[in-house]
């Protein structure tokens, strides 16, 4: 527990110097990396040799680089919708565990390319609103504008708090399974505390310490998003749980993978990208 909090405190420490102490060349640069790594941690679950494992990252990378470049608005807003039907169907399938795990060991390469390439280009891309890349635009010594620094923070906290409840009432009331075949620890319990206090936390923020407008479309997307974080983290699950392994890697001790840390984000920035500028 105690290195469990040391890494998490190193994380925020960390977040905090990349959003407000970088440039952006160099913010972008190590999203980038970090994405191509827990690509790698995806890959390492599987059987495969050294040598596919090695061509596979390249080609990630390679497919990063050419969209970079040859990105245009409508292929954004294609990638973008056909990413949001893609988590749709993973929410569905979630309830059919064979299928699921079926599909997961059969298309491992594929899936695993089209979540990480798709994740990573709305993220580069988060705060634009004409759909261009954001990268691409803002490449300079300056720091990271605030704007974009805050939509960052934003989703990093809305997140935290997402998994933050439903560990807690998991471990202090879960006693109904949510899907026990994917995730034997996630519980119904810990599932709708992981809605219900972020989505109290940041209405009670906006309305009474900000006195911001906070709509029911808000609130809407708020839940949409608490509900994807758990999507992503049980759609990584059961992905290890189809290659018989317990943690994608030991990249952040006492954490476990970057892909570990990394699963409630896949789909939630879809959502959030959604919400905010779409």
């Amino acid at each position: 527990m105690f290195e469990r909090f040391l890494t998490g405190t190193a994380l925020i420490f960390f977040v905090y110097l990349l959003l407000f102490y970088t440039n952006t060349y160099i913010f972008y640069s190590i999203l980038s990396l970090l994405f191509v790594y827990a690509f790698y941690e995806w890959l390492s679950m599987t059987d495969i040799t050294n040598i596919r494992k090695i061509l596979y990252l390249l080609f990630l990378a390679f497919s990063m680089l050419i969209l970079y470049i040859y990105i245009t608005p409508e292929l954004l807003i294609f990638i973008f919708y056909l990413s949001i039907i893609f988590w749709i169907i993973i929410l569905i399938l979630l309830k059919n565990y064979k299928l699921l795990l079926n599909l997961m060991l059969r298309n491992y390469l594929s899936i695993g390319l089209f979540i990480f390439l798709t994740s990573w280009l709305c993220v580069i891309s988060l705060n634009n609103l004409d759909n261009k890349l954001y990268f691409e635009l803002s490449l300079s010594s300056d720091n990271l504008d605030s704007v974009t620094a805050y939509h960052f923070l934003f989703i990093i906290i809305l997140i935290s708090l997402s998994d933050i409840s439903g560990y807690l009432i998991v471990k202090k009331f879960g006693r109904t399974k949510l899907i026990e075949t994917i995730s034997p620890n996630k519980t119904t319990e810990g599932f709708i505390a992981s809605i219900v206090i972020p989505t109290a936390i940041f209405y009670i923020y906006f309305i009474v310490i900000l006195s911001y407008p906070f709509f029911i479309l808000d609130l809407v997307f708020v839940i949409l998003c608490c509900i994807f974080c758990t999507v992503g983290d049980l759609a990584v699950s059961s992905y290890k749980r189809a290659f018989s392994v317990k943690d994608s890697g030991n990249f952040l001790p006492g954490h476990g993978g970057l892909l570990d840390r990394l699963d409630s984000y896949l789909p939630t920035v879809f959502i959030y990208k959604f919400w905010m500028f779409l």
